[in-house]
Protein backbone atom coordinates (compact mmCIF):
# COMPACT_ATOMS: atom_id res chain seq x y z
CA UNK A 1 0.00 0.00 0.00
CA UNK A 2 1.27 3.65 -0.68
CA UNK A 3 1.73 4.56 3.40
CA UNK A 4 4.33 1.51 3.12
CA UNK A 5 6.24 3.41 0.43
CA UNK A 6 9.58 5.33 1.12
CA UNK A 7 9.07 8.64 1.46
CA UNK A 8 11.40 9.34 -1.29
CA UNK A 9 9.64 6.69 -3.66
CA UNK A 10 7.11 9.24 -4.81
CA UNK A 11 8.74 12.00 -7.34
CA UNK A 12 5.09 13.60 -8.04
CA UNK A 13 1.67 13.86 -8.43
CA UNK A 14 -1.08 15.25 -10.81
CA UNK A 15 -4.62 15.95 -9.78
CA UNK A 16 -7.49 17.56 -10.94
CA UNK A 17 -6.82 20.65 -9.08
CA UNK A 18 -3.67 21.27 -11.38
CA UNK A 19 -5.53 20.26 -14.43
CA UNK A 20 -8.71 21.01 -14.35
CA UNK A 21 -9.31 18.72 -17.53
CA UNK A 22 -8.00 15.79 -16.36
CA UNK A 23 -10.63 13.26 -15.33
CA UNK A 24 -10.26 9.80 -14.13
CA UNK A 25 -7.23 7.73 -14.52
CA UNK A 26 -7.83 5.11 -17.58
CA UNK A 27 -5.08 6.11 -19.98
CA UNK A 28 -1.38 4.17 -19.34
CA UNK A 29 1.22 6.89 -19.70
CA UNK A 30 4.06 5.97 -22.63
CA UNK A 31 7.51 7.21 -21.66
CA UNK A 32 9.05 9.33 -24.28
CA UNK A 33 11.92 11.90 -25.68
CA UNK A 34 10.59 14.58 -27.12
CA UNK A 35 11.83 18.03 -28.95
CA UNK A 36 10.45 20.96 -26.91
CA UNK A 37 11.91 24.17 -28.99
CA UNK A 38 15.60 22.37 -29.66
CA UNK A 39 15.28 20.96 -26.19
CA UNK A 40 14.59 17.42 -26.16
CA UNK A 41 12.77 16.37 -22.46
CA UNK A 42 12.17 13.43 -21.29
CA UNK A 43 7.92 12.76 -21.05
CA UNK A 44 5.35 10.71 -19.84
CA UNK A 45 2.38 11.12 -22.57
CA UNK A 46 -0.59 10.24 -21.02
CA UNK A 47 -4.70 10.57 -22.09
CA UNK A 48 -6.95 12.96 -19.67
CA UNK A 49 -9.02 10.14 -18.91
CA UNK A 50 -13.16 9.49 -18.07
CA UNK A 51 -15.18 12.24 -17.52
CA UNK A 52 -16.51 11.98 -13.73
CA UNK A 53 -19.77 13.42 -14.67
CA UNK A 54 -21.14 9.94 -16.33
CA UNK A 55 -24.02 11.89 -18.32
CA UNK A 56 -21.22 13.77 -20.13
CA UNK A 57 -19.29 10.92 -21.27
CA UNK A 58 -20.71 10.50 -24.73
CA UNK A 59 -21.59 13.68 -25.23
CA UNK A 60 -19.21 15.78 -27.98
CA UNK A 61 -17.91 18.44 -25.61
CA UNK A 62 -15.02 20.17 -26.88
CA UNK A 63 -12.54 21.56 -24.18
CA UNK A 64 -14.51 19.76 -21.25
CA UNK A 65 -13.02 16.99 -18.76
CA UNK A 66 -11.02 14.31 -20.43
CA UNK A 67 -10.71 15.89 -23.78
CA UNK A 68 -6.90 15.88 -23.87
CA UNK A 69 -3.61 14.67 -24.13
CA UNK A 70 -1.05 15.64 -21.82
CA UNK A 71 2.75 15.94 -22.02
CA UNK A 72 3.77 15.83 -18.63
CA UNK A 73 7.83 16.34 -17.47
CA UNK A 74 9.11 13.14 -16.35
CA UNK A 75 11.30 14.87 -13.64
CA UNK A 76 8.99 17.28 -11.85
CA UNK A 77 5.59 16.39 -12.68
CA UNK A 78 4.91 19.58 -14.83
CA UNK A 79 2.68 19.71 -17.94
CA UNK A 80 4.58 20.98 -20.62
CA UNK A 81 1.67 20.88 -23.43
CA UNK A 82 -2.00 19.80 -23.62
CA UNK A 83 -3.02 18.86 -27.00
CA UNK A 84 -6.71 19.66 -27.44
CA UNK A 85 -6.89 19.96 -31.54
CA UNK A 86 -10.01 21.58 -33.15
CA UNK A 87 -13.76 21.92 -32.44
CA UNK A 88 -14.50 19.41 -34.81
CA UNK A 89 -14.27 15.28 -35.75
CA UNK A 90 -10.22 16.34 -36.12
CA UNK A 91 -10.30 17.18 -32.12
CA UNK A 92 -10.39 15.67 -28.94
CA UNK A 93 -13.83 16.08 -28.61
CA UNK A 94 -14.58 12.58 -26.47
CA UNK A 95 -12.56 11.53 -23.35
CA UNK A 96 -9.41 9.89 -23.89
CA UNK A 97 -9.64 6.56 -22.67
CA UNK A 98 -6.62 5.10 -24.64
CA UNK A 99 -2.98 4.34 -23.98
CA UNK A 100 -0.47 5.95 -26.22
CA UNK A 101 1.68 4.34 -28.25
CA UNK A 102 5.29 6.38 -29.24
CA UNK A 103 7.07 6.45 -32.61
CA UNK A 104 9.67 5.29 -32.57
CA UNK A 105 10.03 4.02 -29.35
CA UNK A 106 13.70 3.46 -29.51
CA UNK A 107 14.77 6.15 -27.26
CA UNK A 108 15.35 8.73 -30.18
CA UNK A 109 13.21 11.88 -29.91
CA UNK A 110 9.42 10.89 -30.91
CA UNK A 111 8.10 11.17 -34.38
CA UNK A 112 4.27 10.39 -33.93
CA UNK A 113 1.84 9.62 -30.96
CA UNK A 114 -1.22 7.35 -31.73
CA UNK A 115 -4.15 6.66 -29.46
CA UNK A 116 -7.64 6.40 -29.47
CA UNK A 117 -10.58 7.19 -27.12
CA UNK A 118 -14.08 6.42 -25.36
CA UNK A 119 -16.01 6.17 -28.56
CA UNK A 120 -13.36 4.24 -30.77
CA UNK A 121 -11.97 6.87 -32.83
CA UNK A 122 -8.47 6.42 -33.79
CA UNK A 123 -6.04 9.78 -33.70
CA UNK A 124 -2.44 10.21 -34.69
CA UNK A 125 -0.61 13.37 -33.75
CA UNK A 126 2.79 13.96 -35.39
CA UNK A 127 5.38 16.26 -33.72
CA UNK A 128 6.26 18.33 -36.52
CA UNK A 129 9.12 19.91 -35.61
CA UNK A 130 10.41 21.66 -32.21
CA UNK A 131 7.37 24.11 -32.05
CA UNK A 132 4.85 22.06 -30.55
CA UNK A 133 2.40 24.49 -32.01
CA UNK A 134 3.17 23.38 -35.02
CA UNK A 135 2.13 19.61 -34.61
CA UNK A 136 -0.74 18.13 -36.56
CA UNK A 137 -3.38 16.03 -35.21
CA UNK A 138 -5.26 13.71 -37.30
CA UNK A 139 -8.45 11.78 -36.92
CA UNK A 140 -7.26 7.93 -38.83
CA UNK A 141 -10.37 6.13 -37.87
CA UNK A 142 -13.33 5.91 -38.96
CA UNK A 143 -11.58 6.15 -42.45
CA UNK A 144 -13.23 8.59 -44.62
CA UNK A 145 -13.71 9.19 -48.52
CA UNK A 146 -13.37 5.38 -48.92
CA UNK A 147 -12.50 4.51 -52.74
CA UNK A 148 -12.02 1.10 -54.38
CA UNK A 149 -11.45 -1.70 -52.19
CA UNK A 150 -11.44 0.24 -49.06
CA UNK A 151 -15.00 0.75 -49.11
CA UNK A 152 -14.91 -2.72 -47.15
CA UNK A 153 -13.64 -1.64 -44.98
CA UNK A 154 -16.07 1.35 -43.74
CA UNK A 155 -17.10 1.00 -40.30
CA UNK A 156 -18.97 2.65 -37.56
CA UNK A 157 -17.03 3.78 -34.31
CA UNK A 158 -18.89 3.44 -30.75
CA UNK A 159 -16.95 0.85 -29.41
CA UNK A 160 -13.95 2.43 -26.87
CA UNK A 161 -10.09 1.91 -27.81
CA UNK A 162 -8.80 1.41 -24.01
CA UNK A 163 -5.46 -0.42 -24.98
CA UNK A 164 -2.17 0.66 -27.26
CA UNK A 165 -1.78 0.37 -30.81
CA UNK A 166 1.24 -2.24 -31.97
CA UNK A 167 3.22 -0.97 -34.49
CA UNK A 168 5.62 -2.21 -37.26
CA UNK A 169 7.38 -1.57 -40.77
CA UNK A 170 6.54 -3.59 -43.66
CA UNK A 171 8.59 -4.27 -46.10
CA UNK A 172 7.77 -1.86 -48.83
CA UNK A 173 8.71 0.80 -46.05
CA UNK A 174 4.32 1.22 -44.74
CA UNK A 175 3.94 1.50 -41.40
CA UNK A 176 1.47 -0.79 -39.96
CA UNK A 177 -0.64 -0.19 -36.95
CA UNK A 178 -2.92 -2.66 -35.69
CA UNK A 179 -5.63 -2.24 -32.87
CA UNK A 180 -8.65 -3.04 -31.23
CA UNK A 181 -11.87 -1.70 -29.66
CA UNK A 182 -12.92 -2.66 -25.92
CA UNK A 183 -16.03 -3.65 -23.53
CA UNK A 184 -17.56 -0.05 -23.31
CA UNK A 185 -20.08 0.65 -25.83
CA UNK A 186 -22.09 3.76 -27.18
CA UNK A 187 -25.57 3.13 -28.20
CA UNK A 188 -25.28 6.53 -29.88
CA UNK A 189 -22.64 8.75 -31.23
CA UNK A 190 -23.47 12.84 -32.27
CA UNK A 191 -22.83 13.07 -36.39
CA UNK A 192 -21.28 9.32 -36.60
CA UNK A 193 -22.47 5.74 -37.72
CA UNK A 194 -22.41 3.50 -34.62
CA UNK A 195 -21.46 0.10 -35.37
CA UNK A 196 -22.85 -3.22 -33.74
CA UNK A 197 -19.63 -5.03 -33.25
CA UNK A 198 -16.33 -4.04 -32.07
CA UNK A 199 -13.01 -5.07 -34.40
CA UNK A 200 -9.63 -5.39 -35.37
CA UNK A 201 -7.91 -3.09 -37.29
CA UNK A 202 -5.06 -3.17 -39.49
CA UNK A 203 -3.69 0.17 -41.19
CA UNK A 204 -1.24 0.99 -43.04
CA UNK A 205 0.08 4.65 -43.55
CA UNK A 206 2.75 5.71 -46.21
CA UNK A 207 4.14 9.35 -47.47
CA UNK A 208 2.61 10.92 -50.47
CA UNK A 209 3.47 14.45 -51.78
CA UNK A 210 1.04 16.61 -53.69
CA UNK A 211 1.89 19.14 -56.74
CA UNK A 212 3.21 21.65 -54.73
CA UNK A 213 5.60 19.40 -52.84
CA UNK A 214 3.87 19.08 -49.69
CA UNK A 215 4.30 15.65 -48.06
CA UNK A 216 1.00 14.31 -46.34
CA UNK A 217 0.79 10.79 -44.66
CA UNK A 218 -2.15 8.47 -46.52
CA UNK A 219 -3.85 5.82 -44.14
CA UNK A 220 -5.51 3.42 -45.68
CA UNK A 221 -6.88 -0.55 -44.13
CA UNK A 222 -5.47 -3.94 -44.93
CA UNK A 223 -7.94 -5.22 -43.61
CA UNK A 224 -10.98 -5.13 -40.32
CA UNK A 225 -11.83 -8.27 -38.29
CA UNK A 226 -15.31 -7.82 -36.79
CA UNK A 227 -15.91 -9.11 -33.53
CA UNK A 228 -18.95 -11.74 -32.79
CA UNK A 229 -21.86 -9.84 -30.67
CA UNK A 230 -20.15 -9.31 -26.89
CA UNK A 231 -16.92 -9.98 -27.71
CA UNK A 232 -14.21 -7.36 -27.15
CA UNK A 233 -10.28 -7.27 -26.51
CA UNK A 234 -9.40 -7.63 -23.02
CA UNK A 235 -5.16 -6.55 -23.72
CA UNK A 236 -2.89 -5.18 -26.53
CA UNK A 237 -2.92 -6.29 -30.12
CA UNK A 238 0.67 -7.49 -30.95
CA UNK A 239 2.61 -7.85 -34.42
CA UNK A 240 5.35 -10.60 -34.06
CA UNK A 241 7.15 -11.89 -37.37
CA UNK A 242 6.41 -15.37 -38.02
Amino acid sequence: TLNRWPNTAVMWSLTHTQEADLGLTVSRPALAHVNFNGQIKGVAVVGCGLDTTSSNIYKALHGNMGRCILFIDINDGRIIHKVQGPNSQQGLRFPVVGSPTVYPNDGSAAEVIYFGDIVGQFFRLDLNGGNPDSWKLTRIWPLENLQGDQVDFGRGIGHAIYERASLANADNGDRVVVFATGEAQANSVPDEAVSDTGYVVSLREHSQFNANGEKNIVTEANWVLDFAQGEFATGAPKIQDS
